[in-house]
């Protein structure tokens, strides 16, 4: 364009000096006006393009986020779900379990799984999107994001825990233990003094009244509505978003940038992780090739609890966030994990050489 002008300036600079020296003026103009106008439009591009960068790189951490609110949800639904079964096996058959544990799983019967502690780095992402507003692709984005953080922070009415202080009303003393987020078979009970036989004796009276019943049946539809209503109901939303966000940009991806697996089925037991090989990014597909003894094990990243999951079953089977610890048999595998779906495979392979 600008090769363009100059040549038509040449052709007219022929005539008169003064026309000559006025058009080489208002040319030179034109060309200045016209440089400027192109770096602008070129620094917008720019700008827009820094910021669609930028939005695009928030909306992967947001996708990170909520990706782990719905595995905790997936975790706290099947959580309540064992202590349901629990209750409805207590309030069948009182002496449905050994009297030294039934103390033990009626105050584990008032834990809940805190799931509005989950959602908070969520929440905090959300506030600080950066989105241009006239984009009509960003602005329905942030909108969504905005009604997803709103519904998860409207929380709900925490248990009264009436199960435990009824307990520790009639002198039943509370171990408040830090049980974690696991299901009750994989709690060690074998410390089985720290109950006397007057108490354990206590709780089996207590079981056969009216008022332990009502308390149980109370507690029941309490975390009925937890696992139906509340946890059910984050979850699918959560699962909504993540295909919002992917439909919105198919690129975004898993973060995890350090995964391993670690357990009794390993030389390091349950001290150090096992680093494993990411094999498609895309997928978080993560492999291991590994001599296995009879035992247990976990994947975690970083090296820390913070994030981990286990599963309930063997040779494959769904990761669970906080689950517990897969059972394994000897034997040498390669060990697949696949963090977008959820998924673990052992697969059996001949002996690895030493």
């Amino acid at each position: 364009m600008l090769r363009v002008l100059r040549n038509l300036r040449r052709k007219v600079f022929r005539g008169s000096r003064l026309t000559r020296y006025l058009f080489y003026a208002v040319g030179e103009i034109v060309l200045v006006v016209i440089g400027i106008l192109i770096a602008l439009q070129i620094n917008n591009w720019n700008q827009r393009r820094q910021k669609d960068i930028l939005f695009n790189n928030s909306l992967e951490q947001l996708y990170n986020s909520i990706k782990l609110d719905t595995e905790s949800l997936a975790f706290a639904m099947e959580f309540t779900s064992g202590q349901i079964t629990l209750i409805d096996s207590l309030l069948k058959n009182p002496k449905a379990f050994p009297e030294d544990i039934t103390p033990n799983i009626l105050f584990y019967l008032d834990e809940e799984f805190d799931i509005e502690i989950h959602s908070l780095e969520t929440a905090s992402l959300i506030t600080t999107l950066d989105y241009d507003p006239a984009d009509e692709g960003q602005r329905e984005i942030a909108k969504e994001l905005t009604s997803y953080s709103s519904f998860h922070s409207s929380g709900r009415n925490k248990s009264e825990r009436k199960l435990s202080a009824f307990l520790e009303q009639e002198n039943v003393p509370n171990p408040k233990p830090s049980f974690g987020f696991s299901s009750f078979n994989n709690f060690n009970y074998s410390d089985s003094s720290f109950y006397s036989k007057a108490n354990k004796e206590k709780v089996a009276e207590l079981l056969r009244t009216d008022e332990m019943r009502s308390i149980l049946l109370t507690l029941r539809a309490q975390k009925e509505i937890f696992v139906i209503v509340d946890y059910f109901t984050f979850y699918e939303d959560g699962i909504s978003i993540l295909n919002r966000l992917k439909a919105y940009n198919p690129d975004l991806k898993l973060l995890y940038k350090e995964v391993g697996i670690l357990g009794t089925a390993l030389p390091n037991g349950w001290e150090k992780s096992v680093p494993m090989k990411l094999i498609d990014p895309e997928k978080s597909l993560w492999e291991l090739d590994v001599s296995l003894k009879q035992g247990e094990v976990k994947f975690r990243t970083r090296d820390s609890w913070r994030t981990n999951w286990g599963g309930k079953t063997f040779p494959s089977g769904t990761t669970i966030y906080f689950g517990d610890n897969i059972p394994v048999e000897e034997g040498d595998y390669r060990v697949r994990l696949n963090l977008l779906e959820n998924t673990y495979e052992f697969i059996k392979r001949q002996p690895l050489l030493n």
